[in-house]
């Protein structure tokens, strides 16, 4: 009986080892997962950016190739010379402020 009662110990033993290594390696992986919610961008500076220009440049092509799609549709009588005019001065606004982003941010 003595023999049954120390293997049972022993076995809770071992899952109570097993429960607390299942823990630990679960806010270890919680914490490897989670450390780059809480850093903040200025850790990588050159990083951001890098990314900042990238995202600016694609921004600034898409715009451009809008201006022509507009360009397109005026030309095809689909929109107004009115709407042409106003919708162009906008896009055009916004891709000169994207450009001087992208000059103040190479020098």
């Amino acid at each position: 009986m003595a023999l049954r009662v120390k293997r049972c110990r022993a076995i809770l033993d071992m899952e109570w080892i097993a429960f607390i290594a299942s823990f630990l390696l679960a806010a270890v992986a919680a914490w490897y997962v989670g450390m780059p919610l809480f850093l903040s961008r200025t850790a990588y500076p050159e990083v951001s950016a890098r990314e900042n220009a990238r995202a600016y440049t694609d921004q600034k092509e898409r715009l451009l190739q809008v201006l022509k799609d507009l360009e397109l549709d005026f030309d095809t009588g689909k929109i107004t010379a009115d709407e042409h005019q106003e919708m162009r001065l906008s896009i055009s606004q916004e891709v000169g402020e994207i450009i001087r982003y992208l000059d103040k941010l190479k020098s």
